[in-house]
């Protein structure tokens, strides 16, 4: 082996030094790396779930909105169906209205040619009375008068 002499140690462990340090400052570089690298696949782990959570509730939103158009249509059906049928139940109620009125528009003159012709009646009714009256203070008068002669008869005749 060769001798070295002590400024070529000196200069020798020097270089080990050096090298020493850098592979020093690799290590440390190469567990900043692994911790990033880490990082990086925790965060595209990360990512890769976001964006299947994200499709998924993509696919829950369409199956949403088509459950929502669909109750719109549905809706719409049953509103237009109310519709036709309260129509025709508003058609029906008018009718019937209008045929109630109408036979109570003629009950009500009906009643009235009634009363018309009662109160002709009692009219006639009255006069009649009032000339009966009349023929009853006659026929009282004629009675009145037979009796007097009755009783003037029965005055002579006794």
């Amino acid at each position: 082996m060769s001798e070295m002499t002590l400024s070529e140690a000196v200069n020798e462990a020097g270089k080990w030094g050096n090298l020493i340090r850098a592979l020093s400052k690799v290590s440390e570089s190469a567990q900043a790396i692994q911790g990033l690298e880490q990082n990086i696949a925790e965060r595209t782990a990360l990512r890769d779930k976001l964006l299947g959570e994200t499709e998924a509730a993509q696919g829950n939103l369409v199956l949403e909105l088509e459950a929502v158009e669909k109750a719109r249509a549905d809706a719409r059906t049953l509103i237009e169906g109310a519709s036709a049928e309260a129509a025709a139940i508003k058609r029906e109620a008018r009718d019937k209205a209008d045929k109630l009125v109408g036979k109570a528009q003629a009950d009500v003159e009906a009643a009235g040619v009634e009363r018309a012709t009662i109160l002709a009646e009692r009219d006639s009714a009255r006069a009649e009375l009032e000339f009966l009256k009349g023929q009853l203070a006659d026929a009282r008068q004629v009675i009145d008068k037979a009796q007097a002669t009755k009783a003037a008869l029965a005055a002579v005749g006794a």
